[in-house]
């Protein structure tokens, strides 16, 4: 009798037989990969005290505001690597976060993926972003931060306008945002 895999026991390699080259995820591939997915997560953000929402394997899966997930193997092994999700949103697809596992192909491969989704004019993705990916986007591959308008288009807090398009916002109980920019194609109403 042929050995069964267990869900779990899946890498990317046994769902797509591919390297470099990015996947869109359905919730059968997201339930396969979960364990992987959530580790490069949780690798990527613990630094910043965890994800809000991937706090462990099942989330990748029962989280039905995120639907929009994209993923990728670019080194030997055959794991996956890096991965990309959005939930969607009025505006299109806000992406809600990222995960990596570290190495230097899979953080590059990340942010050329971000910059190729959110140059994309007829996919409406957009994100909301601080810091060292903001500044990458920005910077390295010349996404221009988001006018004023368009900001205040998106979201119904008061916002405090610093320069070159950034901004802190209000998020409630005096507490806001870091200073971020918006990036990419929201659709307008």
């Amino acid at each position: 009798m042929k050995h069964l895999k267990k869900f779990e026991d899946y890498t990317f390699q046994d769902v797509f037989g591919v390297k470099n080259e990015w996947k869109e995820l359905s919730m059968e591939e997201r339930q396969k990969l979960k364990k992987e997915i959530w580790h490069i997560v949780d690798h990527a953000y613990t630094p910043l005290g965890g994800h809000f929402r991937i706090k462990s394997p099942e989330s990748v899966v029962t989280d039905k505001d995120l639907v929009f997930w994209d993923a990728i193997n670019v080194d030997d092994d055959p794991h996956t690597d890096c991965v990309i999700f959005a939930r969607r949103s009025p505006f299109g697809y806000k992406i809600s976060g990222w995960g990596h596992d570290g190495g230097r192909e899979a953080k590059n491969s990340l942010m050329k993926q971000l910059a190729t989704l959110l140059s994309d004019k007829s996919r409406n993705i957009w994100i909301e972003c601080a810091g060292a990916p903001a500044y990458i986007l920005n910077t390295k591959f010349g996404l221009k931060p988001a006018s004023k308008e368009i900001v205040e288009q998106l979201f119904d807090t008061p916002i405090e306008w610093l320069e070159n398009g950034y901004y802190e916002r209000e998020l409630g109980e005096n507490q806001k945002t870091d200073k971020e920019i918006v990036l990419g194609n929201p659709r307008l109403k």
